[in-house]
């Protein structure tokens, strides 16, 4: 693939016919040389991301599995119920877990 044929999408990219007609040309650069940082430092982010979408999930098994088995009806439409409040209980534990999690490990700025 030639450079001519690539939009000017990162800066080690030659500009090109397609940066030219570009209203954001002269932004492109800049937006490129900041910096990439988040509101989380690494280690804030992976506790983040475990509470965000692990929590929830573990709940919703756990809360069909429950279901499934005290339910005398072992219906299914119990079971998913069940999962789906179980969900929903997961992220409402999971909400303000991040929220603590963003002011205890922030970004280094």
């Amino acid at each position: 693939m030639d450079n001519n044929e690539i939009n000017c999408e990162t800066p080690n990219q030659t500009q090109n016919e397609h940066c030219t007609g570009c209203p954001n040309k002269d932004m492109c650069r800049e937006v490129w040389a900041e910096e990439n940082k988040g509101p989380l430092s690494p280690a804030g982010l992976v506790l983040s991301s475990i509470a965000a979408f692990l929590l929830p999930l573990i709940c919703a098994i756990i809360a069909g599995s429950l279901a499934q088995k005290y339910m005398h009806d072992n219906s299914d439409k119990i079971q998913i119920v069940a999962s789906l409040g179980g969900l929903i209980v997961g992220v409402l534990i999971a909400w303000p877990i991040v929220q603590l999690l963003k002011n205890k490990f922030p970004s280094e700025k």
